[in-house]
């Protein structure tokens, strides 16, 4: 499955608990676990703009949990990845494709 309204679905609400480049770092897999315990890994391909801004008291650790994820396309016909995990941050990227790849190796 590729980018569309399918996926901003699977990403609105769940845990992050990785995120790896793939492809020499010219992509940035995702994965997440949904509260259904359901594991997803996401494929955004060939990324730019990436900005990764979580925050974490001292002491305090865990995973962000997804309230919202917005994906729109850019007038350059890319997708843009705005993923908010309140009150720890966000994560915000451009990518050529976002593909949902389905249940992650576990």
């Amino acid at each position: 499955m590729t980018a569309g309204p399918a996926i901003t679905a699977q990403l609105a609400e769940g845990h992050l608990v990785a995120m790896a480049w793939q492809n020499g770092g010219r992509d940035l897999e995702l994965q997440l676990e949904r509260p259904d315990g359901q594991s997803l890994r996401v494929l955004c391909t060939a990324v730019t703009g990436l900005d990764v801004d979580l925050h974490y008291r001292k002491h305090a650790s865990g995973r962000p949990h997804a309230f919202e994820c917005e994906l729109e396309r850019t007038l350059a016909g890319r997708w843009s990845l705005h993923w908010s995990f309140p009150p720890h941050g966000v994560i915000a990227l451009e990518c050529a494709d976002l593909q949902l790849l389905g249940a992650a190796a576990g």
